[in-house]
């Protein structure tokens, strides 16, 4: 993590079904001007979507919980993914 740049890391992998991509089960995100630290996750893991030309993609609701400014933070937000994350 540089401290200087806003940032996402992905951590973990999940097997999406019926396609076998693997996507990350969660992120941590941190944005230095907030100082700011976020951990995003799914609230159902299996939200892959299956599309019928090819582009598939893992789309979700996500819950939020970290630190802003040294304070609590919580939250709800979507995750798209499109392509190969891990």
């Amino acid at each position: 993590m540089v401290k200087d740049k806003m940032g996402a890391a992905a951590a973990s992998a999940l097997k999406g079904d019926p396609t076998s991509r693997r996507y990350p089960t969660h992120w941590v995100v941190w944005i230095p001007t907030l100082s700011a630290r976020l951990r995003v996750e799914p609230l159902v893991r299996e939200q892959e979507v299956v599309s019928p030309i090819g582009i598939h993609k893992y789309e979700g609701a996500s819950k939020v919980a970290g630190e802003i400014q040294g304070k609590p933070a919580t939250g709800r937000a979507v995750v798209e993914l499109v392509g190969d994350w891990i």
